[in-house]
C-alpha cells in the first residue's frame, strides 16, 4: 500500500513538472523563430524581384534581391533602411527593414521648344532652339543664329550654350517634365554679364517655330554693333 502511495506521489509530480516546463518551451521557441516584416518599394522604371510587397521572415534569414532600369530610364538607386546598396546582393533579417529600388526617367531634350529668357539689364528674348544629338549631348542652334552644345547628365541637369560673335549665353536647368525644362542662365560679353532665368517648352511637330526676337539675341540692347 505504501508502495502504492508513493508511486501515485511521484506520478503527479512529473506530471506537474512536465506542465511546468511547458511554457518555458514554447517561449524559447517563439524567440528562436521571432518573425520580421521586410516592405520592398519599386519605383516606376525598375522591374526585378522581391517585387513590391511586405514579406515576413525569420530572424537570419536571407533574402536574395536583383534590380534594373527598364528603358528609358537612368540613375538607379536601391536603398537598404535609407543606405545606398549595390542593384543586386543578399538581406540578411536583423530585424524590421525596408527595401527601395528608385529610378529617375531619362527626358530627351532632342527637338524644337520656344525659349523664353530674361536678363537683369532688361532684355529678354524669345526664339525657337533646336537641339540635335543624344540624350547625352549634342548641338544645339537657335532662329537669331547662335549655335552652342548640350549635355544633359543622369540626374537630367541639362547646360547649354549659344555662342554669336560678340556675345555668349549660358544656360543651366533641369526638366520639369518631358515637356518643360527651366533655370538660370548669364549673358556674357565685353561689355559685362548679366544673369537671368529661362524656360522652355517642346514644339509639337504641327506647331510653328518662332522667327527672329524682335530685338535680336545677336546684338541686345547695349551690345549694338557699330
Amino acid at each position: 500500500m505504501k508502495n502504492r502511495y508513493l508511486f501515485i506521489l511521484f506520478t503527479t509530480l512529473l506530471i506537474i513538472n512536465f506542465l511546468l516546463f511547458l511554457p518555458n518551451c514554447s517561449t524559447a521557441d517563439d524567440d528562436d523563430f521571432q518573425l520580421f516584416e521586410m516592405d520592398v518599394i519599386i519605383g516606376e522604371g525598375v522591374s526585378g524581384t522581391p517585387i513590391q510587397g511586405t514579406y515576413s521572415y525569420n530572424e537570419g534569414d536571407t533574402v536574395d534581391y536583383s534590380y534594373e532600369l527598364l528603358a528609358n530610364y537612368r540613375n538607379l538607386s536601391v536603398t537598404l533602411d535609407s543606405e545606398e546598396v549595390e542593384a543586386s546582393g543578399t538581406v540578411t533579417i536583423t530585424g524590421v527593414h525596408t527595401l527601395r529600388a528608385l529610378a529617375d526617367p531619362s527626358y530627351d531634350i532632342t527637338g524644337n521648344w520656344d525659349l523664353s529668357e530674361e536678363y537683369d539689364d532688361g532684355s529678354s528674348f524669345e526664339v525657337s532652339t533646336t537641339f540635335t544629338g543624344t540624350l547625352d549631348n549634342g548641338t544645339v542652334t537657335d532662329t537669331d543664329g547662335g549655335e552652342g552644345v548640350y549635355t544633359v547628365d543622369e540626374y537630367n541637369r541639362i547646360e547649354f550654350n549659344l555662342e554669336f560673335d560678340n556675345i555668349n549665353y549660358e544656360y543651366e536647368g533641369l526638366f520639369d517634365d518631358a515637356n518643360i525644362i527651366s533655370g538660370s542662365c548669364k549673358k556674357v560679353s565685353d561689355s559685362g554679364t548679366s544673369y537671368g532665368y529661362w524656360s522652355a517648352t517642346r514644339i509639337e511637330p504641327t506647331s510653328s517655330i518662332k522667327t527672329k526676337s524682335s530685338s535680336g539675341k545677336k546684338y541686345p540692347k547695349g551690345n549694338k554693333k557699330n
